[in-house]
């Protein structure tokens, strides 16, 4: 969102810390479209080879959720 703006929003100022062990939710969905899709999402994980648990694929759903309305 910083990027986009060339600021960090009032929003986000406050916000508290992403813990260490999620922060990696955080660069992926750095590297995901807006707004993301299941099928986007399944085609990112063929390119990167990865294996997403399923609570890895609500996180990241509502984190875009949570990005495309901000």
């Amino acid at each position: 969102m910083q990027r986009q703006l060339g600021r960090t929003p009032a929003e986000l100022i406050d916000r508290p810390a992403c813990p260490a062990e999620l922060a990696y939710l955080a660069e992926w969905l750095a590297q995901l479209p807006m707004p993301l899709t299941h099928t986007e999402l399944h085609h990112w994980t063929q390119l990167t080879t990865r294996r997403l648990d399923r609570w890895e694929v609500e996180a990241l759903m509502m984190l875009d959720r949570i990005r495309s309305d901000g």
